[in-house]
Parts: C-alpha cells; sequence; structure tokens
C-alpha cells in the first residue's frame, strides 16, 4: 500500500494536470446534477464559485433511495470492509465497486420506471476500478447503458 500513497495524496485531476502541463480554464457553471450536490465541491474545492444551470425539479430524486433529506440527494458511504488494491499503476477497490452496482440495481426502471441505464453515471478516475464496475455489471446482467 506504501506504493499507492503518492497516488492518493493527489487528485487525478491534478496529477494530470501536472503531468500534461496544460492550462486550465474554469468552468462556472454545471447543468448535469442535482443543484444540491453542487453545494459541497463548490466550498471545499472551489472557493464557493461553482453554479448550477438547473433547478432541482428537473433532477429529481429517487425515491427508492432513503437520503436522510429527501431534498438533498446525497449520501457520503463508509465501506469499511474495502480497501485499495494495486494493479501495476491502478487502484482499485472491490468492494467500493460492489456497492456501486448494488446501488445501480436499485435505480433501475423496475425500481424507477422514468429512469434509464443512459441516465446513470459513475464516475472514478481508474481505469481498473472502471474495469472492475463493467465487469460486476456484466455479471449482475444490468442492461446496457450506464456510463462509467
Amino acid at each position: 500500500m506504501a506504493e499507492a500513497k503518492p497516488l492518493l495524496e493527489r487528485s487525478f485531476f491534478q496529477r494530470a494536470l501536472e503531468n500534461l502541463n496544460i492550462n486550465s480554464i474554469m468552468l462556472d457553471t454545471q447543468y448535469r446534477m442535482h443543484p444540491a450536490l453542487i453545494d459541497f465541491p463548490s466550498k471545499i474545492f472551489y472557493d464557493d464559485a461553482l453554479k448550477t444551470g438547473i433547478k432541482p425539479e428537473q433532477r429529481p430524486t429517487p425515491q427508492e433511495i432513503n437520503f436522510i433529506n429527501k431534498q438533498i440527494p446525497l449520501m457520503f458511504v463508509d465501506v469499511d470492509e474495502g480497501y485499495e488494491r494495486i494493479h501495476g499503476s491502478n487502484i482499485f477497490n472491490k468492494e467500493e465497486a460492489e456497492l456501486v452496482c448494488q446501488t445501480i440495481q436499485t435505480l433501475l426502471p423496475t425500481r424507477q420506471p422514468n429512469l434509464s441505464p443512459i441516465d446513470i453515471g459513475v464516475i472514478t478516475p481508474y481505469a481498473r476500478q472502471v474495469k472492475e464496475i463493467v465487469e460486476k455489471l456484466s455479471a449482475m446482467k444490468v442492461p446496457k447503458g450506464v456510463e462509467i
């Protein structure tokens, strides 16, 4: 795990900007996620500079997920039995991938009739974690369309 520590100390985007030696431009308005989801990263990482270009009703909260506050579709989940593994220079976590896949199954059309797999996206900066999630979704026979 010691060899993974330097990779985990800086974000994927920080490493990409440093390694590619490119200029960056701050995009200040997002149109994808529920407005409540932008508050945390805006305050913590962007000095409250991020704005949202959509209204909450344009991103309804899935009713099948037991959010503490139904107006804020956000949760942090501690996967305490999970741990990062290293495969070459890639990092992945099987337990986190499993939880992601279970959450996707909960959101599928049988439970959320107006939600399609193409409406679900998962963001991870690690190629090996993407592979882990894709393999698990395939094994669970989750319909194609979820963007990882």
